[in-house]
């Protein structure tokens, strides 16, 4: 059973896992668009996907992975797809396998998809990941886990300010939400991020959008059969751009 804090905000289900950090009130502004022009422009995926404001780094906290300690700090010479998720979070669930399919189909000495476990209330380890993984069809991915249940990750890299409407209904200005996945540059920048798993039955349309409500257990079992628009042909497109080197030209 998933933690019945989750919680669905439009088409992408989001999860307020803790107050807002300092950071997170700092902002003055909501995340900008970064794919305002070009073939991505058109791109519903690539949309999602918004520079932060202010400009993130990556934190320099160690974490477990299959090769020994890892920093995300020293992530540099391709382009990263970095999905942030959580096993009590049914969305970053749904799209772990469709990540990781990405992954293999596009990743190489340009591109590369990884995941990050932040925030585990189980505090799983290093292999209880992998095997959570690895039953959603994603256990060949890149892991890095943040050790004891850690939440450095998470709250450095996740915190948002809320549009309008989600404040009226969460009654927070910002807050830390996952799943969150960042696009980050040859360079170790951080590019641009997006917030919840995009379902590729509602991107096709253009509906109303959803009422944000918290989601039922029938909704999280709903959620994990499902496919993200990564598993379409917008989201092969938009992997495809970024293997082809997108992140250096926006």
């Amino acid at each position: 059973m998933f933690d019945s804090r989750s919680v669905c905000l439009g088409t992408a289900a989001t999860l307020v896992a803790a107050t807002a950090t300092a950071t997170a009130t700092a902002r003055a502004a909501l995340d900008s668009p970064l794919f305002v022009s070009g073939p991505m422009s058109r791109n519903m995926l690539a949309g999602m996907f918004k520079a932060p404001t202010p400009p993130l780094t990556l934190p320099g906290a160690t974490l477990l992975s299959a090769h020994g300690p890892q920093k995300l700090s020293d992530l540099r010479g391709r382009t990263y797809l970095v999905s942030l998720w959580a096993e009590w979070c049914a969305p970053c669930l749904e799209e772990a396998p469709d990540l990781a399919a990405i992954g293999r189909k596009h990743g190489g000495p340009s591109f590369g998809v990884i995941f990050v476990l932040t925030g585990s209330h189980k505090k799983l380890d290093l292999a209880a990941a992998q095997a959570l993984l690895a039953q959603r069809g994603a256990g060949d991915a890149s892991l890095f886990v943040e050790p004891d249940g850690g939440e450095a990750i998470m709250n450095a890299l996740a915190s948002k300010v809320y549009d309008a409407q989600s404040r009226t209904i969460l009654k927070k200005d910002s807050g830390v939400s996952l799943p969150c996945n960042l696009l980050v540059d040859r360079h170790g920048r951080v590019r641009a991020r997006s917030f919840g798993a995009m379902q590729a039955t509602v991107m096709k349309a253009e509906a109303a959008p959803v009422p944000v409500r918290p989601l039922t257990d029938a909704d999280k079992a709903r959620v994990l059969t499902q496919h993200t628009a990564w598993a379409s042909p917008v989201g092969d497109e938009f992997a495809a751009a970024l293997a082809a080197g997108l992140l250096e030209k926006a």
